[in-house]
């Protein structure tokens, strides 16, 4: 006698499972921040909304990069199946990467200001630093590293040849500078610029962005520090104003 049996399976209902579980309390805390209510308020990309909207694929994009994603099509794998992280941040499911490569392609000038915004905002709420007594000294460290990009590369906007601390020699890429609290662990803000950019360049503007995050130090007055050439040295001697007094000395004294 010859017996046949036949086995069958369903697949199983996941909806309740994630996949990336750390998303989960990252995405609760996001709510409670209202960081998705501070990314609407300020970033304005002119883009229509079907069934997600701008700042749902700006969020994801900024989801992908907690997840560990190391290039855009792994969102199809990683994320948009975990509807539970997903929920987490205010979504019912996440875009298919194409809709986030499309929303990329839109930002524009104006965008890169509104998310320096963004950062402000945040800064100024959820900041370590900008909560220190004024009274104690506040260490800032700046730092600038270069970023090196395939050398045959033509899709690198901006990118230039420059020298490249981690390789030891000139390369093409970009310079990072950045400002950042150490004991606090906290990244003030940070300058990207072509990879022949000098770092001596770059203080001025670290400098802003440093008085923009934490204020201006109190003992610190607007006043640079300037050398006179000899040449304008000589022809006030010869004019007959007396002794000129160094400029950078004064400098000095004034900061």
């Amino acid at each position: 006698m010859k017996m046949t049996i036949t086995k069958s399976f369903d697949l199983g209902n996941f909806d309740h499972v994630s996949i990336t579980g750390f998303l989960i309390p990252c995405g609760l805390y996001a709510q409670r921040i209202s960081l998705i209510e501070i990314f609407a308020k300020h970033l304005k990309i002119d883009m229509k909304s079907v069934k997600h909207s701008p700042i749902d694929k700006v969020m994801e994009l900024f989801v992908s990069i907690i997840a560990g994603c190391p290039d855009n099509k792994t969102i199809n794998n990683r994320l948009v199946p975990d509807k539970l992280a997903a929920l987490a941040w205010g979504q019912e499911q996440f875009a298919d990467q194409s809709q986030v490569n499309i929303v990329l392609h839109r930002v524009a000038e104006e965008n890169l200001t509104e998310l320096e915004d963004i950062y402000q905002d945040l800064f100024r709420r959820q900041g370590l630093s900008v909560r220190q007594s004024s009274s104690q000294p506040l260490v800032i460290d700046v730092d600038m590293t270069g970023i090196s990009v395939s050398e045959t590369s033509r899709t690198y906007e901006g990118a230039q040849f420059g020298y490249m601390e981690v390789r030891e020699k000139k390369a093409k890429g970009y310079q990072f500078s950045l400002a950042y609290v150490g004991e606090k662990e906290e990244i003030l803000g940070g300058l990207l610029d072509p990879g022949n950019t000098h770092c001596a360049t770059k203080l001025p503007d670290l400098t802003r962005l440093i008085e923009k995050r934490v204020g201006r130090p109190p003992l610190r007055r607007v006043s640079h520090m300037q050398l006179s050439p000899p040449s304008a040295k000589k022809r006030s001697s010869s004019q007959g104003n007396g002794p000129e007094e160094d400029t950078a000395t004064r400098g000095r004294q004034e900061i």
